[in-house]
């Protein structure tokens, strides 16, 4: 017995056999390797400790105490809305849920925010203001700063985290630009400002040219329509050399009446002539000659107005004809004023403006870095890393030993 526990005891799994430490008989090795088991585990640990917990934190608290630039916030409000706003909903259910939480970012403030996010606004930024030059004055911020010779792409990414939008309740929106300069951070807070006013003027303008555009050819449409009816009119009066046949014709319908009416009264005095003188005298010739004159006059006239050369039917039908396409071409052209005057008021309802709430102030003092709280957060995150990595090679060291 003594001599099976003076020797190795072997114990075996299947296939596997394991040595198990002699302790008894080689209780000096046990004893060493132990030890060298605890300094390889005070090693691993305050390698551990080191690392993931102290190191961090002694960069971090470098860094931001060392070379971290100081950045200004630059901060405006406006509001997009529309000239007429659109009326509030009557229904009880869209009453209550307007009422809950924020109101919806209207299509008008969805297209600025857009654009400020949009890689033209960049471009048209970086015509009026130098960015590269801007975001590089902090040269020993190499965290923070945009860097020598970058590309368009990598300008656009970079000063997509530089600015900050945000919409309230009542739909102001609130813009924060930062800059390693409080004048810059201002400047650029102007200027996307400004830029955004030129597309909103721009949209308001593309609208005005799609909508009034077809009620426009229409006006011209209808004035080349009366100006074409008046000239025709003015040729036919120019050719006939009359202003108005309508009033030639009622003339001469007047003189033939008055002719008939003499004849009547010619023929009555010729009658009465002939109760009492005979049909040769003088006075009965006259009458007869008188008549007769008169009864040639008529077929004349009746002749202007029914027949022959100068017949007044026929130009008085083409100047009725004439008369009416001119005011059927007026009338259409008044109508066509009036539904391009409602177009207008339209437009104009439905147009767009930006009204600044806030123009964007010059900070007086560096909003970031916030140094205290910066460190503070880098040591919380070192502290969450070495917990994970001290809770993974506790595992692996528990199944090693």
């Amino acid at each position: 017995m003594t001599t099976a526990r003076n020797t190795a005891i072997e114990a075996s799994a299947g296939d596997a056999s394991v040595q198990v430490f002699p302790r008894e008989s080689n209780q000096h090795q046990y004893i060493e390797y132990r030890r060298q088991v605890s300094r390889t585990r005070r090693l691993v640990n305050l390698s551990m400790v080191v690392v993931c917990l102290c190191l961090p934190i002694v960069l971090g608290a470098i860094y931001y105490y060392g070379f971290a630039a100081d950045r200004y916030v630059s901060e405006t409000q406006v509001m997009v809305r529309r000239a007429t706003p659109a009326p509030a909903p009557t229904d009880l259910l869209a009453n209550l849920a307007g009422s809950r939480g924020a109101a919806p970012t209207n299509h008008e403030t969805g297209v600025l925010i857009q654009y400020w996010h949009s890689t033209s606004l960049v471009t048209s930024l970086a015509n009026v203001i130098d960015l590269r030059e801007l975001y590089n004055r902090a040269p020993d911020d190499f965290v923070f700063r945009l860097g020598e010779d970058v590309s368009d792409a990598t300008l656009i990414n970079y000063f997509a985290n530089r600015f900050h939008v945000s919409t309230g309740d009542s739909g102001i929106i609130t813009l924060r630009v930062q800059a390693f300069n409080a004048e810059d951070a201002q400047a650029i807070a102007e200027a996307m400002l400004n830029l955004g006013l030129e597309r909103i003027n721009q949209l308001n303008e593309d609208v005005v040219r799609s909508t009034l555009v077809f009620a426009r050819r229409e006006v011209s449409e209808a004035e080349e329509r009366v100006r074409q009816a008046q000239t025709n009119l003015t040729e036919f009066q120019l050719r006939e050399q009359s202003i108005d046949p309508e009033q030639a014709s009622s003339a001469i319908g007047s003189l033939v009446a008055s002719l008939e009416a003499d004849l009547a009264s010619a023929r009555a005095e010729l009658a009465q002539a002939l109760s009492y003188l005979d049909e040769g005298s003088a006075t009965v010739r006259g009458l007869q000659a008188r008549i007769s004159a008169v009864e040639q006059q008529i077929e004349i006239e009746r002749a202007r107005i029914t027949g022959g050369e100068q017949a007044m039917v026929g130009t008085l039908g083409e100047f009725n004809r004439l008369s009416l396409e001119v005011e059927l071409a007026t009338q259409a052209l008044v109508s066509t004023l009036a539904s391009y005057q409602t177009a207008v008021n339209e437009v104009q309802r439905q147009s767009v403006n930006m009204l600044v709430v806030s123009p964007p102030h010059l900070p007086d003092a560096a909003s970031y870095p916030q140094r205290a709280v910066d460190v503070a957060l880098v040591a919380l995150c070192a502290v969450l890393v070495f917990t994970i990595v001290y809770l993974f090679a506790s595992a692996i060291r528990d199944h090693m030993f």
